[in-house]
């Protein structure tokens, strides 16, 4: 799968694209292109909150720019604690199972 991201403009589940057609299990490989928040942004609920066993791969900027990204949206969100989609602790679960990979690699 190519990316997993949120749409900003939503709040929850509703935020995250298709979740509901995706069986997590069926998914080996997702690769994150980028760390903006319609590329990576889902990616702790996905890895946490889901059944999804594979592997994830990114770079290393967008790794260490993701774990920024990710943690500044979690300070900044209003949102209630049962419209976040994943916690602070959360994203540092995620941190561990992101692979990197160069760049044209």
């Amino acid at each position: 799968m190519l990316d997993f991201g949120i749409h900003p403009g939503y709040n929850g589940l509703d935020s995250l694209p298709f979740v509901d057609e995706i069986d997590a299990e069926e998914i080996d490989l997702l690769l994150i292109s980028h760390f903006h928040l319609d590329h990576c942004g889902g990616l702790p609920w996905f890895l946490e909150k889901t059944t999804f066993k594979g592997r994830v791969f990114m770079t290393h900027p967008t790794k260490a720019i993701y774990r920024w990204l990710l943690s500044d949206f979690v300070k900044v969100s209003n949102m209630t604690a049962d419209q976040m989609l994943f916690t602070e602790k959360d994203l540092e679960k995620s941190m561990d199972k992101i692979e990197t990979v160069h760049f044209h690699e």
